[in-house]
């Protein structure tokens, strides 16, 4: 077996019961899936609501697009509390 090479980073074994690993925060690529996962289950919803409200497909396009937009901030701002 060979030694590793020197400066070589060691494999670190996960300590299950270190609260620094239980409290990392997923990746902004998994944050981001999340939210496209979210807008592509209730995207239809808010559309037909908003096409019901207005009678103008136009118009419910850009409601839903603002609805969403809303929701991702709303959604930045309780993850910034939760951290206090």
């Amino acid at each position: 077996m060979k030694a590793p090479p020197a400066g070589a980073a060691k494999h670190r074994v996960p300590d299950y019961n270190d609260k620094t690993q239980q409290i990392r925060k997923p990746p902004k690529a998994n944050k981001r899936r999340r939210f496209e996962t979210l807008v592509l289950r209730y995207y239809s919803g808010v559309y037909n609501f908003a096409y019901r409200l207005t009678d103008d497909p136009v118009e419910a396009v850009g409601l839903t697009h603002g609805a969403f937009i809303s929701t991702r901030k709303q959604l930045k701002n309780v993850a910034m509390r939760s951290k206090l």
